[in-house]
């Protein structure tokens, strides 16, 4: 985070602990850092909001009678503080974080947090892995 001069690390442990919520309270009784954050956070939501638009567009256009009903997140950054509220707000859909070891039996059961960031190789593991050479 520029803006802030912060380190790439440093700014993401900041966006892991604080989410992405616009600041909470009377302007006068919100913390500068919590204003000047949601000013840096704010534009990449909005670019990210506006990219599932032109998704649900596209989909509605070019398949007839299909409607989106839902948005799911996965990936590591699905599970931040906010984000979906933020953008369920934005898309007027309901928006749900992926869980990929739902309906899986697993020796292990990975923490709840940390789910989402498996997706990718849940799908791999589940169709067999396959790799290229």
């Amino acid at each position: 985070m520029k803006g802030l001069g912060l380190e790439a690390e440093k700014a993401e442990r900041l966006v892991r602990q604080h989410g992405v919520r616009p600041p909470a309270g009377a302007p006068e009784r919100v913390p500068a850092l919590a204003e000047v954050f949601w000013e840096l956070v704010r534009p990449p939501l909005e670019a990210f909001a506006q990219e599932l638009d032109r998704l649900v567009a596209f989909w509605g256009a070019h398949f007839r009678g299909a409607v989106i009903e839902r948005v799911l997140l996965g990936g590591g950054g699905a599970a931040l503080a906010g984000l979906e509220a933020y953008l369920q707000q934005r898309l007027g859909l309901p928006v749900g974080v992926v869980d990929p070891c739902a309906g899986l039996t697993l020796h292990e059961t990975p923490p709840e947090e940390s789910r989402p960031a498996l997706a990718v190789a849940t799908g791999l593991a589940l169709r067999g892995g396959a790799t290229r050479a």
